[in-house]
Protein backbone atom coordinates (compact mmCIF):
# COMPACT_ATOMS: atom_id res chain seq x y z
CA UNK A 1 0.00 0.00 0.00
CA UNK A 2 1.47 3.11 -0.44
CA UNK A 3 -0.05 6.85 0.25
CA UNK A 4 -0.02 9.56 -2.68
CA UNK A 5 2.24 11.95 -1.62
CA UNK A 6 5.55 10.03 -1.13
CA UNK A 7 8.04 8.87 -4.22
CA UNK A 8 10.24 5.70 -3.05
CA UNK A 9 12.49 4.72 -5.37
CA UNK A 10 12.60 1.14 -7.38
CA UNK A 11 15.57 0.57 -4.94
CA UNK A 12 13.25 0.84 -1.71
CA UNK A 13 10.71 -1.07 -3.00
CA UNK A 14 12.88 -3.81 -4.06
CA UNK A 15 14.46 -3.75 -0.08
CA UNK A 16 10.42 -3.77 1.37
CA UNK A 17 9.39 -6.43 -1.05
CA UNK A 18 12.40 -8.64 -0.30
CA UNK A 19 11.79 -8.36 3.48
CA UNK A 20 8.62 -9.46 3.13
CA UNK A 21 9.15 -12.38 1.13
CA UNK A 22 12.33 -13.40 2.91
CA UNK A 23 10.01 -15.60 5.12
CA UNK A 24 10.36 -13.98 8.26
CA UNK A 25 6.39 -12.90 8.58
CA UNK A 26 5.99 -9.62 9.40
CA UNK A 27 4.98 -6.07 7.68
CA UNK A 28 7.70 -3.96 6.03
CA UNK A 29 7.45 -0.13 5.44
CA UNK A 30 9.42 3.18 5.06
CA UNK A 31 8.81 4.69 8.45
CA UNK A 32 7.98 3.77 11.99
CA UNK A 33 6.82 4.67 15.24
CA UNK A 34 7.46 3.95 18.82
CA UNK A 35 5.30 5.33 21.84
CA UNK A 36 6.65 7.90 23.83
CA UNK A 37 8.25 7.22 27.64
CA UNK A 38 4.19 8.23 28.89
CA UNK A 39 2.57 5.73 25.92
CA UNK A 40 1.70 8.40 23.57
CA UNK A 41 1.91 8.19 19.63
CA UNK A 42 4.82 9.30 18.82
CA UNK A 43 5.66 11.68 15.75
CA UNK A 44 9.58 10.73 15.64
CA UNK A 45 10.23 8.57 12.87
CA UNK A 46 11.45 4.97 13.76
CA UNK A 47 13.79 2.47 12.10
CA UNK A 48 14.38 -0.63 12.57
CA UNK A 49 11.75 -3.39 14.78
CA UNK A 50 8.42 -0.69 15.74
CA UNK A 51 5.37 -1.64 16.41
CA UNK A 52 3.58 1.56 14.10
CA UNK A 53 4.47 1.53 10.61
CA UNK A 54 2.72 4.43 9.30
CA UNK A 55 0.45 4.47 6.07
CA UNK A 56 3.16 6.62 3.76
CA UNK A 57 4.16 2.93 2.24
CA UNK A 58 4.29 -0.66 3.69
CA UNK A 59 3.78 -3.95 2.58
CA UNK A 60 2.45 -7.34 3.88
CA UNK A 61 1.89 -10.52 2.69
CA UNK A 62 -2.33 -10.86 1.66
CA UNK A 63 -3.06 -13.12 3.93
CA UNK A 64 -2.80 -9.36 6.42
CA UNK A 65 -5.63 -9.04 4.91
CA UNK A 66 -8.03 -11.54 6.07
CA UNK A 67 -7.02 -10.87 9.63
CA UNK A 68 -8.05 -7.50 9.75
CA UNK A 69 -10.97 -7.76 8.47
CA UNK A 70 -11.72 -10.21 11.56
CA UNK A 71 -10.19 -7.90 14.06
CA UNK A 72 -12.16 -4.92 12.72
CA UNK A 73 -15.00 -6.81 14.34
CA UNK A 74 -13.72 -7.63 17.39
CA UNK A 75 -12.59 -4.18 17.61
CA UNK A 76 -15.66 -2.16 16.78
CA UNK A 77 -17.50 -4.78 19.23
CA UNK A 78 -14.76 -3.84 22.07
CA UNK A 79 -14.91 -0.08 21.80
CA UNK A 80 -17.91 1.05 19.54
CA UNK A 81 -15.66 2.77 16.81
CA UNK A 82 -13.03 1.99 14.02
CA UNK A 83 -9.92 3.89 12.86
CA UNK A 84 -10.75 4.79 10.07
CA UNK A 85 -8.76 8.40 9.54
CA UNK A 86 -6.84 8.73 12.25
CA UNK A 87 -5.09 5.08 13.02
CA UNK A 88 -5.83 2.95 10.12
CA UNK A 89 -2.38 2.40 9.52
CA UNK A 90 -1.82 2.31 13.24
CA UNK A 91 -4.66 -0.37 13.34
CA UNK A 92 -2.51 -2.54 10.72
CA UNK A 93 0.26 -2.24 12.33
CA UNK A 94 -1.02 -3.69 15.43
CA UNK A 95 -3.07 -6.62 13.21
CA UNK A 96 0.28 -7.28 11.53
CA UNK A 97 1.31 -7.45 15.03
CA UNK A 98 -0.93 -10.28 16.24
CA UNK A 99 -0.87 -11.84 13.09
CA UNK A 100 2.59 -12.86 12.98
CA UNK A 101 3.80 -12.68 16.58
CA UNK A 102 6.86 -9.88 16.27
CA UNK A 103 7.63 -6.38 15.42
CA UNK A 104 7.11 -4.96 11.64
CA UNK A 105 9.86 -3.69 10.51
CA UNK A 106 11.20 -0.01 9.63
CA UNK A 107 13.49 0.53 6.52
CA UNK A 108 14.89 3.90 5.90
CA UNK A 109 15.12 4.67 2.40
CA UNK A 110 15.00 7.47 0.11
CA UNK A 111 11.66 9.43 0.27
CA UNK A 112 10.81 12.47 -1.91
CA UNK A 113 7.89 13.58 -1.13
CA UNK A 114 4.74 15.44 -3.17
CA UNK A 115 3.31 18.65 -1.24
CA UNK A 116 0.71 18.29 0.67
CA UNK A 117 -0.81 21.24 2.55
CA UNK A 118 -4.20 19.17 3.47
CA UNK A 119 -2.56 16.33 5.35
CA UNK A 120 -4.20 15.00 8.42
CA UNK A 121 -0.84 15.65 10.37
CA UNK A 122 -1.53 19.06 10.20
CA UNK A 123 -5.56 18.66 12.09
CA UNK A 124 -5.46 19.98 15.62
CA UNK A 125 -6.81 16.58 16.95
CA UNK A 126 -4.09 14.50 15.04
CA UNK A 127 -1.87 13.42 18.08
CA UNK A 128 -4.92 12.73 20.76
CA UNK A 129 -6.87 10.59 17.99
CA UNK A 130 -3.36 8.70 17.65
CA UNK A 131 -3.27 8.23 20.66
CA UNK A 132 -6.69 7.04 21.30
CA UNK A 133 -6.30 4.33 18.83
CA UNK A 134 -2.83 3.14 19.44
CA UNK A 135 -4.09 2.74 23.17
CA UNK A 136 -7.45 0.63 22.01
CA UNK A 137 -5.30 -1.48 19.57
CA UNK A 138 -2.66 -1.90 22.82
CA UNK A 139 -5.85 -3.24 24.68
CA UNK A 140 -7.36 -4.98 22.40
CA UNK A 141 -3.91 -7.55 20.85
CA UNK A 142 -1.58 -7.13 24.16
CA UNK A 143 -2.92 -9.05 26.18
CA UNK A 144 -1.78 -12.58 28.51
CA UNK A 145 -2.75 -15.53 26.46
CA UNK A 146 -6.53 -16.87 27.02
CA UNK A 147 -7.39 -13.13 28.90
CA UNK A 148 -8.99 -11.11 26.04
CA UNK A 149 -11.24 -8.08 26.96
CA UNK A 150 -13.23 -9.74 24.88
CA UNK A 151 -12.81 -13.03 25.83
CA UNK A 152 -12.38 -14.32 22.56
CA UNK A 153 -8.50 -14.89 21.10
CA UNK A 154 -8.03 -13.49 17.82
CA UNK A 155 -5.57 -16.08 16.56
CA UNK A 156 -3.42 -18.99 18.31
CA UNK A 157 -0.33 -16.81 18.98
CA UNK A 158 -0.53 -13.74 20.87
CA UNK A 159 1.59 -10.22 21.12
CA UNK A 160 2.98 -8.69 24.07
Amino acid sequence: MQDDDPIIPEAGYRQLVASVTSGEGRMCGIEGRRPDAENRYNVRAAYGDVPILIGHCAVFHRELLAHVFECESHFLKAFGWLPRIYGDDIFLSYCALNLYGRMNLAIKTRVDRLPDPHALSRHPNHLASRTKAMRCCQQLFWYPLNASPLGVQLLGRQFG
